[in-house]
């Protein structure tokens, strides 16, 4: 759970280059399993496409859930920006 917390944090600062790292080396240590719910943290934080696009590189395969919570995400920064 403080995995989430994490991720959650850097993101909503826009630490992404720091946040990407630290995915990295948690994959890379195999420390623990990334999931499509760490993307939705990502996603929520302002890094959605990016975050989508990156799924595979991860070993998490994007479903038609994961493209739902894109697009949710890709509107709400839409209306906060008008």
């Amino acid at each position: 759970m403080r995995f989430h917390i994490l991720v959650e944090i850097l993101g909503s600062c826009k630490q992404f280059a720091i946040l990407w790292d630290f995915l990295i080396e948690v994959r890379d240590s195999s420390s623990y399993d990334i999931n499509s719910e760490i993307f939705w943290l990502i996603f929520k934080a302002g890094g959605a496409i990016r975050s989508f696009h990156r799924m595979y590189e991860f070993g998490v395969l994007p479903t038609v859930h994961d493209f739902d919570k894109l697009l949710l995400f890709m509107q709400k920064e839409a209306s906060q920006a008008s």
